[in-house]
């Protein structure tokens, strides 16, 4: 089975909630697992699939983290991002030794969003 991430653009809204992290491992996760124990990094669930299942059930503010993907593709989104060192060390983490790390980056100007059509 591939497993990798697809960075997409996010937006924030800052809001005082409990937010949860909830923790992914294809080599030490266990999907039978509440949601609970996927609350810390040593007892995670398993697969996406387990994600799938649970992901109407997140919360704004809650977290996904994945201990041990084998490629990052990124097309386009590095340019949006601010603090580019600081994503690069998160993904860094998540991935696992001899992983891929694969990038496209857009180098064309970014538009403003009074000219932009493709964004509605």
């Amino acid at each position: 089975m591939k497993r990798g991430l697809f960075l997409s653009m996010s937006t924030f809204v800052f809001a005082t909630v409990n937010a949860n992290i909830y923790y992914f491992s294809s080599n030490t996760g266990y999907n039978s697992r509440p949601a609970e124990e996927a609350q810390n990094s040593s007892t995670s669930w398993k697969t996406i699939s387990k994600l799938n299942i649970f992901f109407s059930s997140l919360l704004p503010g809650d977290a996904v983290m994945y201990s041990t993907l084998t490629k990052i593709f990124s097309q386009a989104v590095i340019k949006h991002i601010n603090d580019v060192e600081e994503a690069f060390e998160n993904m860094a983490k998540w991935l696992k030794p001899k992983g891929l790390m694969s990038y496209c980056i857009d180098l064309t100007p970014v538009e403003s969003s009074e000219n932009s059509q493709r964004h509605t």
